[in-house]
């Protein structure tokens, strides 16, 4: 998330909350205000506020329809995440004062075909128009229903453990991964460089549509009923990728891992406009993309399969701090994320 300058103790962080947290499920911003932060510190302040409440925000430039398509997925899908059905979702979009008509109803028409495709109800859309930037779109999603799936967290024993102590504990639960990385990040590039791409690959082989088709499957309330059983832990994958993902993991679950880099997937459409594009595909934005832990792999995978869902068992969580990726004979560490791959050729 780009950081807004300015210190709070006035109007700013009303505006600026209400712009980026959205103002359909937040009613009146936090009144409550920190010294010596600036107005993205209270942003964000607010968004883990919100999450508390079981209200998830996403939020991106969008230059293109399938943008604000993936913004809403990406809530909702930190909604799924957090163990709930995403049910709802309101949306504001701030577009240019110059803006066409014929594109703000795009922008609204993916949305929608989005949260129908999903089974999610749009409560509220609201249109802004802002002199001098460039689209934007906010989602605040939620879900009603919580399932009973005896989510427990994640343990991991310890050999030196007695028995009775371990007795029903998985040694290294696995990490599972679904969805493919960079999906969202190689969609948008693919349609704000078609010149580029079009002039080395055919139309045929840069279509999109699976990409997204993918990500929706992700959401569908039959899928998510027969996955959630097999799930001790998830996570959804947005901004930096699938290696913030996996990072974020460690941090919230305090556990090491180690990695198989070659077993993270990625489309071959991803792949080849990467290179192109001289972009890392590991730390491109990945919404349509979700980590899950689980003891039972096998069948998790299974569920995916049979719901037409890559997912592919990247790695296991163990003790300690160390993030271990191996690729091949190499062997290194995972670094903390700085940012997302996308901005440094998507300029807003």
């Amino acid at each position: 998330m780009e950081k807004p300058a300015g210190k709070i103790g006035s109007s700013e962080f009303d505006r600026v909350a209400v712009k980026v947290c959205g103002d359909s499920f937040l009613g009146k911003p936090f009144s409550a205000r920190r010294e010596n932060l600036t107005a993205s510190d209270h942003v964000e302040l607010a968004a883990k506020i919100l999450e508390k409440r079981n209200i998830f925000t996403a939020v991106s430039h969008a230059d293109i329809p399938d943008e604000s398509a993936y913004t809403l997925l990406r809530a909702a899908q930190k909604t799924l995440a957090s163990g709930k059905r995403p049910s709802q979702a309101a949306v504001t979009l701030s577009f240019p004062t110059d803006t066409e008509e014929k594109v703000i109803r795009e922008h609204v028409k993916a949305l929608k075909d989005s949260a129908e495709a999903c089974g999610i109800k749009l409560s509220d859309i609201v249109i802004t128009r802002l002199a001098g930037e460039s689209i934007r779109v906010n989602v605040s999603a939620m879900g009603e229903k919580i399932f009973s799936t005896g989510r427990c967290g994640v343990v991991v024993s310890d050999e030196k453990e007695k028995p009775a102590e371990t007795a029903g504990l998985v040694k290294e639960p696995s990490i599972i991964m679904l969805g493919t990385a960079g999906a969202e990040g190689s969609m948008i590039m693919r349609k704000l460089y078609a010149e580029k791409l079009e002039g080395k690959y055919s139309k045929s082989f840069l279509q999109t549509e699976r990409l997204m088709d993918e990500a929706k499957s992700l959401l569908k309330p039959d899928f998510v009923e027969k996955l959630f059983p097999y799930i001790n832990y998830s996570l959804a994958a947005g901004e930096g990728g699938i290696f913030a993902a996996l990072w974020e993991l460690c941090g919230e679950t305090h556990l090491g891992m180690t990695i198989n880099l070659q077993d993270i997937m990625i489309d071959t459409l991803t792949i080849e406009i990467c290179e192109t594009l001289d972009t890392d595909p590991y730390v491109l934005l990945s919404g349509g993309c979700m980590i899950i832990i689980s003891d039972a792999p096998e069948a998790a995978v299974a569920v995916c399969a049979e719901a037409g869902i890559r997912a592919s068992v990247i790695g296991t969580l163990k003790k300690g701090n160390d993030k271990t990726i191996i690729n091949g004979d190499e062997i290194r560490f995972l670094e903390p994320f700085r940012a997302d791959s996308l901005p440094l050729i998507h300029k807003h």
